[in-house]
């Protein structure tokens, strides 16, 4: 997926908002790309989100930058710089506290989380929500979504990022370079798993009867499925949708103060190959970000 601020001029119809874009920044998520120092080309997978700046919204009169979650409709990376349309159902105000890049790394994680959380998950107060991958992009945006819904948050990861997650509000870390989190932990309502290989099987035993997993990773494994479901545990993978409700939702929480994304690092555009190894190797704080308008050093 990839989320880019873009920004040189929105213009409504009817129905749809037209968006001529410049690009400014982008986010690095598991962006399929030619492995190489000079990356000359890289499309994405799945869907795609956009973050569009630009001083008089689409929605209103007034002066304002505007959000745009765009997935599976936007034109692909190479054609990016083209005139391209969108409802005006897909914009959402920038909330003014954040910078321009943590607005760029927010949709997607902001989205996978709030529908894997609110909209699949159900999680209400007092709920027990296992956040596997707490410290990465999807995890330590859940952690803060979950706190928001009243859970008691168990996040899953390693040792050298409790500080970290314990800072946007988990109520108990696992190490899992230390611990089996299978053997730590009884009794959850929902696990959120954005890591995959064995995670969400192992998940299994740590559900109450009735409780249930969402995947990230693992959405299209029928197989597994039924097992969770022979089980009498549900199973649901999240297919990221646009979606104006959970958009909405993130600008409240980042106004009232409750959600805030961590950018790792940000990277000129020229070292876009730097930032997909740092990406490969795993064990991220946050987003990395790739911002066009900078040069490198």
């Amino acid at each position: 997926m990839l989320s880019n601020r873009l920004g040189t001029g929105v213009e409504r119809s009817e129905d749809r908002v037209a968006v001529r874009p410049h690009p400014l920044g982008q986010y690095v998520d598991r962006i399929d790309q030619r492995r190489s120092e000079r990356v000359s080309s890289y499309s994405t997978r799945g869907g795609t989100s956009a973050y569009a700046s630009r001083r008089t919204s689409p929605c209103d009169s007034s002066r304002r930058s505007v959000w745009v979650s765009i997935l599976r409709e936007m034109p692909p990376i190479s054609s990016i710089s083209s005139p391209w349309r969108t409802g005006p159902l897909h914009l959402a105000r920038k909330p003014a506290s954040l910078s321009h890049v943590e607005a760029a790394a927010l949709p997607v994680v902001g989205l996978t989380a709030w529908q894997g959380l609110v909209d699949l998950g159900g999680v209400t107060a007092g709920d027990r929500v296992l956040i596997h991958g707490g410290g990465g992009g999807v995890g330590h945006v859940a952690i803060q979504i979950a706190k928001a819904l009243g859970a008691h948050v168990i996040a899953a990861a390693s040792g050298s990022k409790r500080e970290f997650v314990e800072g946007f509000g988990a109520d108990e870390v696992i190490d899992y370079t230390a611990v089996d989190f299978a053997e730590a932990v009884r009794d959850i309502d929902v696990v959120l798993d954005t890591i995959g290989g064995d995670t969400a099987a192992r998940s299994l035993g740590v559900l109450r009867p009735g409780g249930h997993l969402v995947t990230a990773v693992a959405e299209e494994d029928s197989e597994l499925a039924a097992e969770f479901a022979a089980a009498g545990v549900r199973f649901s993978g999240i297919a990221v949708d646009p979606d104006p409700v959970a958009l909405r939702g993130l600008v409240e929480l980042v106004e009232q103060g409750r959600l805030r994304v961590h950018v790792q690092e940000v990277f000129p555009f020229e070292r876009v190959a730097d930032a997909h190894r740092l990406l490969d190797g795993g064990h991220l704080r946050g987003k990395l970000v790739l911002d066009t308008a900078r040069r490198a050093t």
